[in-house]
């Protein structure tokens, strides 16, 4: 219903749904879950190097599907509180 632009939470609700998607990924396969985290550590690793957040084909593949799971236009998420763990 609400398709928020700007996210922001704490980070133990991050870790909660980083964890529920995870885990929906493990029940399907542990090929999909091993390919899925590959894909977050060649993002992470991206963004590290040069600032860039977007990937055409991951996000295609797998991102933008959870992107509409929050509401298809989230361009922020902002965690306050305490620091994330690195891979949330």
């Amino acid at each position: 219903m609400l398709k928020p632009t700007v996210f922001g939470s704490f980070p133990g609700f991050f870790t909660k749904i980083y964890d529920k998607v995870m885990e929906k990924i493990a029940e399907r396969s542990q090929i999909l879950q091993s390919a899925i985290e590959y894909m977050i550590d060649v993002k992470r690793k991206n963004y590290i190097e040069t600032g860039a957040v977007k990937h055409l084909v991951y996000d295609t593949l797998f991102f933008n599907h959870i992107k509409k799971l929050l509401g298809g236009r989230i361009r922020w998420m902002v965690s306050g509180g305490a620091p994330l763990s690195e891979k949330i």
